[in-house]
């Protein structure tokens, strides 16, 4: 009734438990896939996955659940950055287990504070509907974490947007390349973007390299 078009995409999360499952980020039939996860387990995959396959994937999702075994570092979060991949928090313990919202809170603020606020996407990783919540609901549950209003509604606003682009660029060009067009004049100059994508309730024209270089 808004006359808001939605864009949907199909997701993958890849959990990763040893570093020969990596590999799989190279099938073909990811291809199928707008949005693939990786969850690794461990530092060394963490690590491994961030240096030899970072235009693989747009989201890194930890499991923020459980006390995490090492400590978001520098290391982590500067490649992550260069290469416009995501951390991804999943609010939806949070809501249903006191154990596990501490460990959430916990995980989530030294990632706010390893980051800068910056970087991270906030979904609900919810299977029942039920544990939705609307975007400010989940703006004023990330408070919670730690996590201050202009970085929680980036994470998931124009977060998100960057993570979707970023498909397009892995499942619609080569090399990064959308179009390659003879130019006969100036006025012929302009290549067309991808459909604009609207995540959040600021309608914007969106630019692919301004959003992928901001």
């Amino acid at each position: 009734s808004s006359g808001i078009n939605a864009e949907y995409g199909h997701r993958i999360t890849l959990v990763c438990t040893d570093p020969s499952h990596l590999r799989a980020l190279k099938n073909p039939q990811l291809k199928q896939f707008d949005i693939i996860a990786l969850s690794p387990k461990t530092e060394d995959l963490l690590s491994q996955s961030i240096s030899n396959f970072p235009n693989s994937f747009q989201i890194l999702s930890l499991d923020f659940n459980q006390k995490l075994p090492f400590r978001l570092k520098h290391t982590h979060l500067h490649p992550c950055k260069l290469n416009h991949v995501v951390f991804e928090i999943c609010y939806v313990s949070a809501i249903k287990d006191s154990s596990s919202c501490r460990n959430i809170v916990s995980n989530s603020k030294d990632l706010n504070w390893s980051s800068r606020g910056r970087g991270f996407i906030i979904s609900s990783g919810a299977e029942d509907p039920l544990f939705l919540r609307g975007p400010y609901d989940v703006i004023n549950l990330a408070t919670l974490f730690g996590i201050d209003f202009k970085s929680a509604k980036a994470a998931i606003s124009t977060n998100c947007e960057i993570v979707f682009l970023k498909g397009l660029t892995r499942t619609q060009t080569f090399n990064g390349i959308l179009e390659k067009s003879e130019l006969s004049s100036v006025e012929d100059s302009f290549i067309p973007l991808p459909k604009q994508l609207i995540l959040s309730d600021k309608s914007e024209d969106l630019s692919l390299n301004k959003r992928l270089k901001s």
